[in-house]
């Protein structure tokens, strides 16, 4: 089979969740069947008023003289040009239809049409859980059942290889075991301002160690403004700035626990990094939270997103617990998380979309993700 990848704007490798996914995904297709990636980094200097349309320009015309047998679309965005490629794409999430109020209005308007678009002209599409594949489902009745498929991101290799040592943490500025965690972009729609705020309540009202920290690790992006005001340093809550991949296993296994608030997630890759070390977990009680939760013993402690009281709680609970919470998770197998699974399911969407079978979910071989079949 000769698949292209084509992760749109972002380049190969860049610390970002699709930069990561394709660069990981890439590397493994490769060790089963020929795999290219598309490469747009001259683009990047393009004004960044013009630099979408460039892009969709781009795409469409090497449609036309593309030999490869499937296309994978990895931004949500599908050429409407035809070659004699099939076309498949990944659907991280709709939160431009379920949570427009978190995305900047620009962006809000572009990816639904690109969304609509994508599921139209896509020969098949992948959906990053099965909440996500049912609200495709639920918002485009239209799309074919037969079309829709289930595989997750994987969780880079050196999570599952890592063994972070306690000095680590403390050369990062932290001390081991005295901090909540929380990773990923610094916006509107991970909640971030229910858990400032529950966490500034529990320090006041003695809830916590009046040492324990709140680690924030990720960029910042739209809606950053919202929460500026609630960055108290005086009550421990740090943002250290951009950190190396290679220090982020350390820092969940040495966490009191990851904090993960979000509003609405197409998967929540965080919570199974945390898995991988052993970390307690805290999260909002929304769907795909939900989801894994159930395939993974029913060890989070969650809380609704809009309870900062039951947030508090749990805070205080993990603060108090520091020490006797770890020994008894067990979050099972994490091997269908691997890139050589995540592959595989995905080599197996392509078999199926060149030869037009019907089917709904794809399985891995080795972690049996999604694992059931039926219809969306």
């Amino acid at each position: 089979m000769n698949v292209l990848l084509d992760p749109g704007l972002v380049a190969p490798g860049t610390l970002s969740g699709i930069g990561h996914h394709a660069s990981n995904l890439a590397k493994h297709l490769a060790s089963m069947t020929r795999c290219d990636t598309t490469d747009y980094r001259s683009l990047l200097s393009v004004p960044r008023v013009a630099r979408r349309y460039a892009y969709i320009a781009a795409a469409n015309l090497r449609v036309r003289s593309d030999r490869h047998e499937v296309v994978h679309y990895l931004s949500h965005y599908v050429p409407f040009a035809r070659g004699i490629a099939k076309k498949v794409v990944t659907i991280y999430d709709l939160s431009v239809f379920k949570h427009p109020e978190t995305t900047s209005p620009v962006w809000r308007r572009f990816n639904r049409h690109a969304l609509r678009d994508a599921l139209r002209r896509a020969d098949a599409a992948v959906a990053i859980s099965k909440a996500i594949r049912d609200e495709i489902a639920e918002l485009f009745p239209e799309t074919d059942p037969a079309r829709l498929h289930v595989c997750p991101c994987g969780v880079r290799e050196h999570f599952f290889r890592a063994q972070p040592a306690p000095d680590g943490v403390r050369q990062a500025g932290f001390e081991p075991y005295a901090y909540f965690l929380y990773v990923g972009d610094l916006t509107r729609r991970k909640n971030l301002p229910l858990l400032l705020k529950a966490f500034v309540r529990a320090k006041e009202e003695g809830a916590l160690h009046r040492k324990t920290e709140l680690v924030l690790v990720g960029k910042r992006a739209w809606g950053f403004a919202d929460i500026e005001h609630l960055l108290r340093a005086d009550m421990g809550i740090k943002l250290p700035g951009y950190l190396p991949d290679s220090a982020l296993p350390g820092l969940y296994r040495y966490s009191r626990a990851l904090v993960f608030p979000s509003l609405y997630e197409g998967f929540g890759i965080p919570l199974v990094e945390a898995m991988s070390q052993g970390a307690p977990i805290i999260c909002s009680n929304i769907p795909t939270s939900r989801e894994l939760d159930d395939r993974h013993g029913r060890q989070m402690n969650m809380f609704d997103p809009g309870d900062e009281g039951r947030l508090v709680e749990l805070l205080a609970l993990m603060d108090e617990r520091r020490e006797g919470v770890r020994p008894s998770l067990n979050y099972g197998d994490l091997g269908m998380y691997h890139y050589d699974a995540i592959a595989r399911v995905h080599l197996d969407i392509f078999r199926t979309t060149l030869e037009s079978r019907s089917s709904v979910d794809s399985t891995a071989e080795h972690g049996r993700y999604p694992g059931e079949r039926g219809t969306a």
